[in-house]
């Protein structure tokens, strides 16, 4: 069971700086009711008044009054949760604010190949630190019309930021001896790009199986049915990706067989630690299999699982 409390800070009609006010007298509120995860679709950069609009040099997590409540918010126990914005396509393609503050989680969009959505706002924040932090879907993302109540597809950073906030919470209640921090920082780790974050994506894609890993969970071998997780992307062509947690030393075997029963492919590799990880495999026989269905069987640790998988024509 959860308790939600929607808190409306934004002056529709306009845009004025005391609108960042009314964030951080929400922020407030929220924390005052006990709110575990603060999420926020919106972003600041310029108003009516002219003379009040932030400069990007200004978005370095302690110059705006909004980006820095939100570092308390971090302070006070809060998994915060914020839209990068959509000004990838204007002149001003930076963040907002309070995307920008120190601590907290701001999400960039992308579409569901996985690639950066041309409005998703860009980083670094003006002080070099990665932003947005991670991204996630962003585009064509099923809502209800206002209009009639039909389903319809909308795009926007102001639908990825709730996907991670949903996705943090769930974390969170998985691990609730886990710090606010502990739980953002396992969502960046986790990330498809931890090891290289850019401008776009930031730390990448979160994988929340990976992240409750990091945490110290355990593989959840009984509820996934087998330690192979997934196997990547469906059709592959010139290789494909198996994500599976792995002891130490194991030595993993993979097989495809086709419809008749007859193996198309083998291989076999050696893995040294034990962690999730990505196994990526290609090679020349891989890239000459003809088109088809195929049975992917994976043989860890004394385990042989098994695995339908797609070869796509060329």
């Amino acid at each position: 069971k959860s308790d939600y409390a929607l808190l409306r800070t934004e002056f529709e009609a306009s845009e004025f700086i005391w609108e960042e006010d009314n964030w951080i007298a929400g922020a407030e509120v929220a924390d005052s009711l006990g709110c575990d995860v603060l999420n926020t679709s919106l972003g600041y950069t310029t108003f009516e008044d002219s003379l009040t609009d932030h400069t990007y040099s200004e978005l370095d997590g302690q110059t705006t009054r909004i980006s820095i409540a939100a570092g308390i918010a971090v302070e006070k126990g809060m998994v915060v949760v914020n839209s990068a914005g959509n000004s990838g396509n204007n002149g001003w393609f930076h963040i907002g604010a309070p995307a920008d503050a120190f601590g907290i989680l701001a999400v960039g969009a992308v579409d569901h190949d996985r690639r950066t959505a041309s409005f998703s706002s860009r980083g670094p924040s003006a002080d070099g630190r990665v932003k947005p932090d991670v991204a996630a879907v962003g585009v064509q993302c099923a809502a209800l019309s206002p209009w009639d109540a039909a389903i319809i597809g909308v795009n926007g950073t102001s639908f990825s930021s709730p996907l991670v906030a949903g996705a943090a919470a769930c974390l969170w209640q998985l691990h609730p001896d886990r710090s606010n921090v502990e739980i953002m920082d396992a969502i960046r780790r986790s990330a498809s790009q931890w090891d290289a974050p850019d401008a776009e994506q930031g730390f990448g894609i979160p994988d929340l199986w990976r992240a409750h890993l990091l945490l110290g969970g355990s593989d959840l071998t009984g509820l996934a049915g087998s330690k192979v997780l997934q196997v990547q992307p469906v059709p592959f062509d010139d290789f494909f990706v198996v994500e599976l947690f792995t002891g130490a030393a194991d030595r993993v075997k993979l097989q495809l067989t086709d419809a008749a029963g007859r193996i198309a492919w083998q291989a076999e590799q050696v893995v040294d630690t034990e962690a999730y990880l990505q196994l990526r495999v290609q090679d020349e026989p891989l890239q000459r299999l003809g088109a088809g269905v195929y049975v992917l069987q994976v043989e860890l640790g004394g385990t042989t699982l098994a695995r339908q998988v797609v070869k796509a024509g060329r």
